[in-house]
């Protein structure tokens, strides 16, 4: 036993010479028994050592045989040296070279320069946590935690396990390593199938004094990350560890150049970064895009091998593979190009020389080419698509069922739906759970719910968190919502992190936000992007924008297109129009209702209405209310009544304000004044201005003004102009013209017609005839009939008859009853006597003091006296009010 380590190393001790003589001493007195002529009491005692020696040479042989197992497995499993002629133990870290760790051969040899990240391993090394690395390729990872590891726990085994499966080997046999270092340096090898490493082994080693660290570059991390759809195989494992990332920043970057003591090199790290530099990334890019033109078989090798391995499928592609799928990579003239021959190609691009001894391109490994790393992170960046040809090769590869989830997964990403539903069912056939319940939610997602929920309950039953919630969901949505509910609770006693999420959205509707905040923030914090995005509704809906728009932005990067519209909808109220539309029409592309409904919005807004009502029709078959109401009301625009009263039924019935505030003035426009107060109340109780403005102006309408100003009070707090402009008219008859002016001016900001009617109606009265026409041509171009009206009067004062007359029309055809009026009175003075009457009468029913006493004139001069008498009264009752 080595006195840094519980793992000790023995010969097998089924051929221990202990074993041997107890064997053979009981097998003489077996012979002896069989002979014995001497007293029978003896034979007695001789037999019950033959029967007890026996069980207890079994007992001994299979406890040995368990613990020879264990040995086995810990010298098959981690790398070991030698500790004399037939022992093996662990190395310590302090004798362990770099390459082992796996750290790349340097093309420039310069001593170790500390990285600024040190710091925070060394403290969460410290607390007993599992610590996870992340950078791009050969941002110094490996060397900089190899380098932590040797200075502070050079005295410590080290346990290096095979890829992939070292640890589940160590874990079946028994092993338990105590007080060592575990290094799991690019962590996704060990992880691709889920079975090889579980979160629950990380908590057995960290409990037992274990220091584990782990790599792995940014790009394959962000693979894990869950999507808007599916869940990924292995992110709540990485979720144990805790997280640091070395970040190519100008500042450190600077120190380390100055630092590197050589002028050459510190050019070179200044230009390209420290790792990169050393390592020779720049020259393997040059390298790789260099053989485009002249190396084209060799490019095609090395495009096929990074392919395989960005999909997942496996870290090397197998080398037949990769030559068939050359054509995939090249042009036909590459294809037939004769300078170079597939074996001259194939040396080029796994020769050492091409990388200066310090990389090779493609690296073989049993029968496959392993490409080198750092050229997985440059062909992401240059935005290389995976060929159909690879993605259908990739589909039938030979695979472990892990390795088939993950690139399923990848597959599902971009859009590669036939190649996720092969690999997942591929996967389900082997029986793996991962693979159902990925597969139940391809099928659900396409509608086929049937075959979906029979995945999900197999999945289930095999006690897969993941398939327990999809259930959960799929019930949810049937309306089970209790068995959904049980469903939940029972995946997050798993610690799935999309069942907190959705129990948290149960708990929520029933109006349990505290419970739904605590289980929204417990799935945010273990990487759950729905739940990032409901925990930010709740914070903005407190005022806390920023925490809001963090998590949005985190939802966002993720993958959730909630988190994107409702980012979209936070800058688009700062003004930032340009990236709100970006957003918009990324959730849009990946299916959100409500995203298809805001870009909608914003292109009706540009005057777009083709656009906007394709997008409101497709937000409507997501089920999105929003799109029905938006919807409604251009068909109301074009006149179809019956249609729009359809779509704000919908709306309402679904729980949209805005569509039951749309109903209440359909139905008030109809006379059923008793419905639309109920659904104005309806819409003001569920927080909509609109609804509040309106039921405002019914009570009004009834002399209830004290209501009607606490409603337009509480419609201008949700930021609705009109109310703006309905207040201002109350304070100006109270005669505070000054709080009446600014709420004026506040509702033409807003975008209320009314209001820069009535703004400019306060100017006329100060003398500002241009800025009165200024704000009346506003409210007139707003489609404000009083606006068309006072513009009218302006213009009829300067002797513009004609234009006059068309905006009084225009006043009148939008119910303007001063409008009507005004009309009336100009073909009066042409001697159309009839048409005049009936506008007056118009205006008069209306209300109209100026109409009142133009008709009563005109009834007067015809002899009737006594219906002019009643005008003239009904003039006098009315006060003559400017602001409308």
């Amino acid at each position: 036993m080595t006195d840094r380590s519980d793992i000790v190393w023995k010969r097998r001790r089924e051929q221990s010479l202990a074993l041997l003589l107890l064997s053979g001493l009981l097998a003489v007195i077996g012979v002896v028994v069989a002979k014995w002529e001497g007293p029978s009491w003896v034979l007695l005692i001789l037999a019950l050592l033959v029967a007890v020696g026996g069980i207890g040479v079994a007992s001994w042989k299979e406890i040995l045989k368990q613990r020879d197992a264990q040995e086995w497995a810990l010298e098959a499993g981690v790398w070991t040296v030698s500790a004399g002629k037939t022992r093996k133990r662990l190395p310590t870290v302090g004798e362990t070279e770099l390459p082992r760790f796996g750290v790349h051969q340097a093309l420039e040899q310069i001593p170790y320069l500390s990285r600024d990240v040190e710091k925070s391993i060394v403290e969460i090394l410290l607390r007993g946590r599992p610590v996870l690395i992340l950078g791009n390729s050969m941002s110094g990872k490996t060397r900089t935690a190899a380098e932590v590891l040797r200075r502070n726990y050079a005295d410590r085994s080290l346990i290096i396990p095979d890829v992939p499966n070292g640890i589940l080997d160590l874990m079946n046999a028994g092993a338990l390593p105590r007080n060592s270092v575990i290094w799991l340096d690019d962590l996704d090898r060990y992880i691709g199938d889920p079975k090889n490493l579980r979160a629950k082994s990380l908590e057995i080693f960290s409990s037992n004094g274990n220091v584990i660290v782990a790599t792995m570059r940014e790009k394959t991390y962000e693979g894990f990350r869950p999507t808007g759809n599916l869940p990924s195989t292995q992110w709540e494992l990485l979720t144990e560890f805790d997280r640091v990332r070395i970040v190519d920043n100008l500042v450190e970057r600077q120190r380390l150049a100055d630092e590197s003591g050589n002028s050459k090199i510190s050019a070179g790290i200044s230009a390209y970064g420290l790792g990169a530099y050393i390592g020779g990334g720049p020259l393997a890019v040059d390298s790789m895009d260099s053989a485009e033109n002249l190396h084209p078989r060799a490019y095609a090798l090395l495009r096929a091998a990074i392919d395989w391995r960005r999909s997942g499928i496996g870290e090397s592609i197998p080398s037949d593979i990769a030559q068939a799928l050359m054509p995939a990579y090249l042009t036909t003239r590459a294809l037939n190009d004769e300078r170079e021959e597939l074996q001259e190609s194939m040396k080029w691009v796994t020769s050492w020389e091409t990388g200066r001894d310090a990389f090779r391109l493609l690296s073989p490994v049993d029968g496959g080419l392993r490409p080198f790393d750092y050229l997985l992170d440059h062909v992401a960046f240059r935005g290389f698509d995976v060929p159909d040809d690879t993605w259908n090769a990739i589909a039938s590869a030979d695979a472990p069922v892990g390795n088939l989830n993950t690139a399923g997964i990848a597959a599902h990403k971009v859009g590669q739906s036939e190649v996720a539903e092969k690999l997942f069912r591929r996967g389900a056939a082997l029986g793996d759970a991962w693979a159902k319940s990925n597969l139940g939610r391809v099928l659900d997602l396409r509608g086929e719910l049937e075959e979906a929920e029979a995945l999900y309950r197999e999945a289930a039953a095999l006690g897969h968190p993941s398939g327990i919630n999809n259930l959960g969901w799929i019930l949810d949505r049937q309306g089970k919502t209790g068995e959904a509910e049980r469903l939940y609770r029972k995946a997050i006693a798993l610690d799935s992190a999309a069942a907190m999420n959705n129990l948290g959205r149960i708990l929520q509707s029933r109006g349990d936000e505290a419970e739904a905040e605590r289980l929204f923030r417990k799935a945010a914090d273990a990487g759950e992007p729905f739940a990032m995005n409901n925990l930010g509704r709740i914070l903005q809906s407190r005022g806390d924008e920023a925490e809001a728009e963090r998590l949005f932005r985190k939802a966002e990067g993720a993958g959730d297109p909630a988190g994107a519209n409702n980012l979209g909808l936070t800058l688009l109220n700062r003004g930032d129009e340009a990236e709100a539309e970006r957003l918009f029409r990324k959730a849009e592309d990946a299916g959100d209702p409500a995203g298809a409904n805001n870009l909608g919005r914003l292109l009706q807004s540009r005057g777009d209405e083709a656009e906007a009502e394709r997008l409101f029709r497709k937000a409507i078959d997501g089920g999105d209310p929003f799109a029905m109401n938006n919807l409604g009301r251009i068909l109301q625009s074009r006149g179809d009544e019956a249609e729009a009263e359809r779509l704000f039924r919908k709306a309402e019935g679904a729980g949209d304000p805005a569509g039951a505030n749309n109903l209440g003035l359909m139905l008030l426009n109809r006379g059923d004044e008793a419905e639309a107060e109920r659904l104005f109340r309806k819409a003001e109780g569920a927080g909509d201005p609109a609804g509040a403005n309106n039921l405002g102006r019914l009570l009004q309408s009834r002399g209830d003004e004290a209501e009607a100003e606490r409603l337009f009070r509480k419609a201008i707090d949700g930021g609705d102009p009109f109310a703006m402009n309905n207040l201002g008219r109350i304070l100006l008859n109270r005669g505070d013209e000054a709080e009446a002016e600014r709420l004026f001016h506040k509702a033409e900001d807003g975008g209320d017609p009314a209001g820069a009617n009535n703004l400019g109606l306060i100017l006329q009265s100060r003398g500002d005839e241009a800025g009165a026409e200024r704000l009346f041509r506003k409210a007139e171009d707003g489609g404000d009939p009083a606006g068309a009206n006072n513009l009218g009067l302006i213009l009829q004062s300067r002797g513009d008859e004609a234009e006059a007359e068309r905006l009084f029309r225009k006043a009148e055809d939008g119910g303007d009853p001063a409008g009507a009026n005004n009309l009336g009175l100009i073909l009066q003075s042409r001697g159309d006597e009839a048409e005049a009457e009936r506008l007056f009468r118009k205006a008069a029913n209306a209300a109209d003091p100026a109409a009142l006493m133009n008709l009563g004139r005109l009834l007067e001069r015809r002899g009737n006296k006594a219906e002019a008498r009643m005008f003239f009264g009904k003039a006098q009752a009315q006060s003559h009010q400017r602001f409308y």
